[in-house]
């Protein structure tokens, strides 16, 4: 698994729901072209905020190829 960290501050309160809403459905999205996406989680302390993605681990390549 490989872990990103999504800076939360920068996000709205609606882009938050939305980006909630979409992680669910690329939870269940299992396709041979695209990174699979596991799970994600927030992280609130007193100074920062931000959003942990897990997705599949990539070896080789780019996200683009």
């Amino acid at each position: 698994s490989l872990f990103f960290q999504l800076q939360e501050k920068k996000l709205h309160k609606k882009e938050r729901e939305r980006f909630k809403e979409e992680a669910e459905m690329l939870k269940k999205l299992q396709h041979a072209n695209i990174v699979r996406f596991y799970d994600y989680w927030e992280v609130v302390m007193p100074k920062k905020k931000y959003i942990v993605l897990v997705t599949e681990l990539m070896t080789s390549g780019t996200l683009k190829t």
